[in-house]
């Protein structure tokens, strides 16, 4: 058992760096670390380079996109590696991280653990025995996943044109369209609220405009997953609708206004996904061709 902590990044060196950190702390010193580049002048390698004597990395580089970043790094891991994690680059880790997971989780395909925003659970677990269904697999999110190889090649990766830097719309929603596409499939689910991975609140360093326009960008994701994917009628108009409830009971006038940004990504992406339900099945059979062969990522 080995495990692979994948980071793509920008170029937010100063919390890429506390995550090394993080990393080079680690009470079993025993994983991988591999890091996609996406900065325009070589940043996010320099900062890596600085960690050559301390962890055992690897970098590659591609073009934008956050599961075009993790996809590059898990067809680069060599066939020692059969787990892997996919923290923020302004994400850290406790010390014992590794050492837990290992303890606790050899047997898994699917480990959910406890992502922590500002110190407060981003998610509440379900049962501990579930397996993924259709509403649980969105109490799971990328920082606090970790995937075997096994499960990673059956969903054939991450969809590229999900998340954030797609070149598409639809920025959110690759983990939950992956954990969708194992849903019925021969995995072993573990939820660990007791592990957990330690990062930032969503609107870490954005101003009220950028703030709104990122609720608008990842509403679009939501709402196209869950149309993709079939889900009812009705559970789409909850999701599109919910954030405004949820603002008017709430009374606050601020929080409405970055509702109704939520709100309208969310129809958006329910719109777009309804066109595009076929083609999002025909992706993911094509990515699972190209990880069998270690094509297909620029």
């Amino acid at each position: 058992m080995l495990l692979c902590v994948v980071i793509s990044s920008l170029g937010k060196t100063e919390r890429l760096n506390e995550l090394l950190k993080s990393l080079a702390a680690q009470t079993c010193a025993d994983f991988v670390v591999g890091v996609c580049d996406q900065s325009t002048d070589g940043s996010v390698s320099r900062t890596v380079q600085e960690f050559s004597t301390e962890l055992e990395a690897f970098t590659v580089t591609s073009s934008r996109g956050l599961s075009r970043g993790r996809n590059a790094v898990i067809m680069r891991a060599d066939d020692r590696i059969t787990h892997f994690m996919f923290p923020n680059d302004t994400s850290t880790l406790p010390s014992t991280f590794v050492a837990d997971f290992y303890e606790r989780h050899g047997d898994a395909d699917v480990v959910a653990v406890s992502y922590l925003d500002g110190g407060i659970p981003r998610h509440v677990f379900p049962a501990s025995k579930a397996g993924l269904e259709e509403e649980n697999v969105w109490q799971i999110i990328e920082p606090g996943m970790l995937l075997s190889r096994t499960a990673i090649d059956m969903a054939g990766g991450f969809d590229e044109d999900l998340g954030t830097g797609a070149r598409t719309p639809w920025q959110s929603g690759e983990g939950t369209h992956l954990l969708l596409s194992l849903r019925g499939r021969q995995v072993t689910v573990h939820w660990d609220p007791g592990l957990t991975v330690l990062g930032v609140p969503e609107d870490y360093s954005l101003n009220a405009s950028e703030r709104r326009a990122k609720l608008r960008a990842y509403g679009r994701g939501y709402g196209y997953v869950l149309s993709t994917w079939g889900y009812p009628l009705s559970r789409r108009m909850k999701a599109v609708g919910g954030p405004v409830v949820r603002a008017v009971r709430g009374k606050s006038g601020k929080a409405l206004v970055d509702a109704v940004y939520a709100s309208t990504g969310r129809a958006e992406g329910v719109i777009g996904g309804m066109r595009d339900r076929g083609r999002r099945q025909e992706n993911m059979r094509h990515r699972q061709t190209q990880l069998r062969t270690g094509t297909g990522v620029s």
